[in-house]
């Protein structure tokens, strides 16, 4: 899946009516502490949800309300887009490892008597 997502990013770049050239490390640099917060988030969730689905769903919705919180906490502060860029990028890596351990602690004390 994660194969044909990236294969429509390049085409949507190829076929845009300005070409830009896309980079794979561009890409990855984005792409990496996303699925680590979708991953942090849904092994949270799963800890205390009956359900996988979801618990996927609720790590697919981190994905959408953290950058979008984020653009609201920062309006009108006049951030540059590489400004914008390492603190989504530093709020993701700060709360994937977060999410995960919380979702590990609250298995545990769940499982264990």
């Amino acid at each position: 899946m994660g194969a044909v997502n990236l294969l429509i990013f390049v085409l949507a770049g190829w076929l845009a009516t300005k070409p830009r050239s896309v980079a794979f490390g561009d890409f990855m640099e984005i792409l990496a502490p996303t699925g680590a917060l979708i991953f942090g988030v849904a092994w949270f969730c799963s800890s205390w949800i009956k359900s996988p689905s979801n618990a996927a769903a609720a790590g697919l919705i981190a994905a959408i309300t953290v950058p979008m919180t984020l653009a609201i906490l920062s309006d009108g502060r006049n951030l540059t887009e590489d400004q914008s860029l390492s603190l989504y990028l530093t709020t993701c890596w700060a709360l994937a490892p977060m999410f995960f351990v919380a979702g590990i602690v609250t298995y545990l004390r769940r499982v264990e008597p």
